[in-house]
């Protein structure tokens, strides 16, 4: 009989858990990528697609510039780097669900500022 019930509360504990991890794993977060500054810059950052990372690049891109990507799933890893091309200056910037979770400037042609963070 005692067996029995350490089973049933056993099987409560792994489905409990199982279904918060499926939750969380379903949750989706709106992230936003940014780079001022002044010129063109080479702009690389993170993608999801259906649920699949990847990445992306956008060469000479007139600064500022943003792209908002959508995300999900258990372990979100988000990047973004700025390799200024023309101009002086390029702080990159990520905002996840509203809040800033990274920011990162370069000075001088050339330099990089590299923002990364994880929800």
């Amino acid at each position: 009989m005692i067996i029995v019930a350490i089973i049933v509360i056993i099987v409560a504990i792994v489905a409990a858990a199982s279904k918060a991890i499926l939750d969380i794993s379903g949750q989706r977060h709106t992230v936003v990528y940014t780079v001022t500054g002044n010129g063109t810059a080479d702009i690389q950052y993170d993608t999801y697609t259906n649920g699949n990372a990847g990445s992306a690049e956008s060469t000479g891109q007139s600064l500022p510039w943003s792209m908002t990507v959508t995300g999900s799933g258990l372990f979100t890893f988000y990047s973004v780097t700025a390799t200024i091309s023309t101009g002086s200056s390029a702080t990159c910037t990520i905002t996840l669900d509203g809040r800033v979770i990274s920011t990162n400037t370069a000075t001088g042609q050339l330099a990089s500022a590299t923002c990364s963070g994880a929800s």
